[in-house]
């Protein structure tokens, strides 16, 4: 699986879990899950897409929001990005989905660039560094995060 797939099929869920959700007047303890699967913590989400849970979404509108999560600036962005950005837009997705605290992955970029900085500075102050080397340090600080 590609991450668009990957990021399409995230998009359909997130609508289905919104649906979900909204039939049960966003009540998360009321909700039935017919998968056993992670779903979306609703709130979080859209808090971070500064979307109202009462307004409908379609699946070209959880499509903005899945992108808008992962810190894109919409669906084409996205679709347009390198395959590492994506990689790190689908960890901050991830994040978000589960309900991580907003401040923790804040904390995590702010690590993420502290480790990049230290790690590809030269001698004149310059930061250099790929797409490739940005994804590996995102699942470095991940992991020893959530190990």
């Amino acid at each position: 699986m590609t991450t668009i797939d990957y990021y399409k099929q995230q998009a359909k869920l997130l609508l289905k879990d919104y649906n979900l959700f909204k039939e049960n007047n966003f009540n998360q303890n009321e909700a039935m899950f017919n998968e056993p699967q992670e779903h979306f913590d609703i709130h979080n989400v859209f808090s971070k897409a500064n979307k109202r849970t009462d307004e409908d979404i379609t699946l070209m509108n959880a499509q903005h929001i899945v992108a808008k999560i992962s810190d894109f600036k919409d669906w084409n962005d996205l679709l347009h990005s390198s395959e590492p950005q994506r990689e790190i837009g689908a960890m901050k997705l991830n994040c978000y989905k589960i309900g991580m605290d907003p401040d923790i992955i804040g904390s995590v970029e702010m690590l993420v660039s502290s480790e990049l900085f230290a790690e590809y500075v030269d001698d004149e102050g310059n930061v250099n560094y790929t797409d490739e080397e940005e994804a590996e340090m995102w699942n470095y600080v991940m992991k020893r995060l959530l190990l």
